[in-house]
């Protein structure tokens, strides 16, 4: 693929870079093409692709993955960007880079955890869902989504937004979540006990709802200041 490609569509992001696996997001079906970056052009913006490491396919959420082993060699701290081409023959402008790291990022791990949230509570339904999924959008831009200085989810607020079906096990992942409000929405079925694992957790709001079951032990005993469901566990 060409630096630059026709520019029609956007750029692919890219989310984790490790040295066993690349990923991120981009149109849904989109073919994307990875490349360890032209340092000297990537000083001078835009990014070009020097060395060719594979091509992946975006899944029907958006969300792509390249595991090794890669075309070429990928060392720490190489810069990775990539381009897009869609099913019409459409392609875009390289990504901005990303540095390879040793291991996945919270940035990465949280998105994952998001999409699955999205997925699970019928995100196209919501009432606001701005930057959710979106190729190329940081997870720091999604509507109801704040992050801390390492670009991990810090906060949710997510209330009034028409959510609909079960809060997702993977919530429970959000290590750096401080706040999570989720009020006056449609979400039915249990708690997640995983809930109980948010160590950092010091608010979580889930009233105004139809959850059912009881709170989970974990969350009862935990070091959480406010947790409100309001007498909705059925």
């Amino acid at each position: 693929m060409s630096s630059g490609g026709n520019n029609s569509i956007g750029s692919p992001g890219i989310d984790n870079t490790t040295l066993s696996q690349i990923s991120g997001t981009a149109l849904p079906s989109a073919i994307v093409e990875v490349y360890i970056n032209n340092a000297a052009a990537c000083s001078n913006a835009p990014c070009q692709g020097r060395t060719f490491l594979g091509t992946a396919t975006a899944n029907v959420s958006g969300s792509w993955v390249l595991s090794a082993p890669f075309s070429n060699t990928v060392d720490v701290g190489d810069e990775i960007t990539a381009t897009a081409r869609d099913g019409s023959g459409n392609t875009s402008a390289f990504s901005s880079c990303a540095t390879v790291a040793t291991a996945p990022t919270c940035n990465y791990t949280d998105s994952l955890t998001l999409v699955a949230l999205y997925n699970s509570t019928g995100g196209p339904n919501w009432t606001n869902s701005t930057n959710w999924l979106v190729p190329g959008q940081p997870i720091g831009t999604w509507f109801g989504v704040t992050v801390n200085g390492q670009g991990c989810v810090r906060n949710l607020y997510l209330n009034s937004n028409n959510m609909t079906g079960s809060i997702p096990d993977e919530l429970g992942t959000l290590q750096s979540l401080e706040r999570l409000r989720l009020t006056a929405n449609q979400l039915n079925g249990p708690i997640p006990i995983t809930l109980g694992d948010l160590q950092n957790a010091l608010e979580i709001r889930l009233n105004v709802n139809g959850l059912s079951g009881s709170i989970p032990q974990n969350l009862e005993t935990s070091k959480i200041s406010f947790f409100w469901i309001c007498g909705q566990i059925i």
